[in-house]
């Protein structure tokens, strides 16, 4: 009897582990386009206007 997960196509187990395998290429497309700053893209991206970080930091040791 075939396994009725399947549907008679390959083991549900290649399935998961293809998955896998995608998902975990994704998220290291994704690492290395958020650390080297490539994303998100500067029309996607909210800003700080100058100055606004040195404030923000001075607040929050005031704290």
């Amino acid at each position: 009897m075939k396994n009725i997960y399947t549907f008679g196509r390959k083991p549900a187990q290649r399935n998961y582990t293809q998955m896998h395998t995608e998902r975990v290429a994704a998220l290291a497309a994704f690492q290395s386009e958020t650390t080297t700053r490539r994303f998100p893209y500067p029309e996607q991206a909210i800003n700080m206007h100058p100055g606004e970080e040195s404030k923000l930091r001075q607040a929050l040791d005031a704290t």
